[in-house]
């Protein structure tokens, strides 16, 4: 079984699925750094170059590769939700939890941070309100959602291991 986290951006995917991954003893694979590597240029680079149709495709094939592994934790782009297929693919031998967060909190977390091509636009939080309105839906679908506001990354663990156990049973 993977454990499977998902979330826009900010959302903490990263920090909470390498912790996670420690306490389950599991491995731990950042799907956006694991394409960056394929590719050999940063996210950045490959929506610039080759745009958003590219990157899909490139996090399409990551999918079926993760799909063939177990007993690791993953932190998704917080647009693989967008194909139905990744997550039904992740599913078949995962938990896909949902980390959520509302806008500001999520500008907050990102305002620092340059390396968001999503959010190289004039009005940053307008833009992530706008997308997290077209993925909410998607996210809702998850198997479980996770709060991330004014939490630390251990309670959120804590709670994902939680679900994991009563789901195993």
């Amino acid at each position: 079984m993977n454990v499977i986290l998902t979330g826009m951006m900010g959302s903490g995917k990263s920090a909470v699925g390498q912790e996670l991954a420690r306490e389950l003893k599991f491995g731990y694979i950042d799907m956006d750094e694991m394409i960056a590597e394929q590719v050999g240029v940063t996210i950045n680079e490959i929506f610039k170059k080759k745009g958003e149709e590219y990157f899909r495709k490139k996090e399409r094939e990551a999918v079926h590769l993760l799909c063939l592994m177990d007993s690791h934790v993953f932190a998704t782009g917080g647009g693989v939700i967008l194909n139905p297929d990744n997550i039904k693919n992740f599913r078949e031998n995962g938990k896909v939890i949902y980390l959520s967060a509302d806008p500001e909190t999520l500008w907050n977390r990102l305002k620092i941070h340059e390396d968001r091509p999503l959010l190289k636009v004039a009005d940053p939080l307008g833009k992530l309100k706008e997308i997290l309105s077209k993925r909410e839906a998607l996210y809702k679908e998850c198997d479980k959602e996770i709060k991330t506001v004014d939490k630390n990354i251990k309670v959120i663990v804590e709670e994902i291991i939680e679900f994991i156990k009563h789901e195993k049973v």
